[in-house]
């Protein structure tokens, strides 16, 4: 069980840490609990808490954390009508468009194209609640996060830790917390601008898409912003910072028509961004050290045991299966029929070749090459005698006849190797 949240960069910032032996609402609300303990502020409704509703995370939330506003994951939504509809891809686009519209006619436009392709579909996502995954009907802000991937990306830290011992597991994931905390500080801790660098990249951007619009101004900050190709009109008030386009709101951060119209006002960025944007902000979150504990200190309290895990039969893995073209030049085995490294003689191109070969000649009688012939040795019955015809340097054209010849091998030199052709 893990909790994490985003700073305003964008990046992962872990928050707690649990080992139960199954997941289900009881051991979930235990969990929440001791989050609200540490963070009251957790339980009130400028919060969100976004999970997949499953294994009695959803009964936990509710009884714990009722204050807080829930979240559907969107990506786990997408699961379930795979697995229930199997829908093209096309469908499911118009589901990720629905959780992203920022504006309800946005939602209405794309819940309506569902409603065309397949009504079933549309019939589940109207039934699990809009209102906890769709960004134009959420309550509050969740600044453009629709899925629960962050959790999935932090849980990726216990995998190698899985088999190891509970206490030796939480020491080495606070470890790491530990040591990704100090890097942030120091990273933000020599940043000297009120925005750091990735923000002002971001707000740049959404400039720069804004450069091409008409924008017209009706009061001290108030905007009228125009596309001149859509013919589409966006009203901006910076005074209490919305655009009816959705998503200065959602965000908490100016969108294009909002950069635009803030540049010919000739204000500051940085005071129409929520303050999580800002280097303070960022700096006041990585203030604190987190130093690691040590186990030998630790008086057992004879309850906590190491997990017991079955032992897997077999040999132990300890050398990743590689695929053949990740083996190196040096170690790959060479083909005994031409030398070349890479591949063996049953893979060869050559040899193909020559059965290719083999196979015109003995359907359609003359064998036709080009090349250089070192030597044909035809053998004779009867009264024929061996033949041993002069070189020809660019054609020749045998023609294999007649009741009395059997087998022969035609050795044909090339620039490349020597290949043995038989011929009937």
């Amino acid at each position: 069980m893990s909790a994490c949240t985003h700073d305003g960069n964008g990046q992962i910032v872990p928050l707690a840490i649990g080992i139960a032996d199954i997941e289900n609402q009881e051991n979930w609300s235990y969990f929440l609990e001791q989050l609200r303990t540490a963070m009251p502020k957790i339980n009130s409704p400028g919060f969100v808490i976004m999970h997949d509703r499953e294994k009695g995370l959803h009964g936990a939330q509710l009884a714990v954390l009722p204050e807080a506003h829930e979240s559907i994951c969107v990506f786990h939504l997408e699961k379930n009508v795979t697995a229930t509809f199997k829908p093209k891809a096309k469908l499911l686009a118009k589901i990720w468009e629905i959780a992203k519209a920022t504006t309800i006619t946005d939602y209405n436009k794309a819940m309506h194209d569902i409603q065309e392709m397949n009504a079933g579909v549309a019939a589940y996502i109207c039934a699990s609640d809009p209102r906890k995954w769709a960004t134009a009907k959420f309550p509050v802000p969740r600044f453009g996060c629709v899925t629960s991937n962050s959790a999935e990306s932090m849980n990726s830290w216990l995998a190698p830790l899985r088999d190891k011992s509970h206490l030796f597991a939480l020491m080495q994931w606070v470890s790491n917390v530990g040591e990704l905390m100090y890097e942030r500080h120091r990273f933000y801790a020599s940043a000297n601008t009120p925005i750091v660098q990735s923000v002002q990249e971001r707000y740049n951007r959404l400039l720069k898409e804004g450069s091409r619009l008409l924008v017209k101004q009706y009061s001290d900050t108030g905007f009228e912003v125009q596309n001149p190709i859509t013919l589409r009109n966006y009203i901006v008030e910076l005074s209490n910072g919305t655009c009816t386009c959705g998503a200065f709101i959602e965000f908490q951060f100016p969108c294009q028509h909002a950069a635009i119209a803030i540049t010919k006002a000739h204000l500051s960025p940085s005071v129409f961004m929520h303050k999580s944007y800002l280097l303070q902000s960022l700096q006041a979150v990585y203030c604190n050290h987190i130093t690691p504990i040590s186990t030998d200190e630790l008086d057992s309290d004879e309850l906590t045991l190491q997990p017991k895990i079955a032992k897997k039969t077999g040999r132990p893995k300890v050398i990743k299966f590689r695929n053949r073209r990740m083996v190196t030049v040096d170690k790959q085995l060479a083909c005994s029929r031409c030398g070349t490294k890479g591949h063996n003689v049953r893979t060869c191109e050559r040899r193909q070749a020559q059965l290719d070969r083999t196979k015109h000649q003995m359907a359609n009688g003359p064998l036709q090459m080009q090349g250089h012939v070192s030597a044909i040795a035809p053998t004779t019955t009867g009264n024929e005698q061996q033949q041993q015809p002069s070189s020809i340097e660019d054609h020749i054209d045998e023609e294999v006849s007649g009741a009395g010849q059997a087998w022969m091998y035609v050795l044909i030199e090339t620039s490349v190797n020597r290949l043995a052709i038989l011929a009937r």
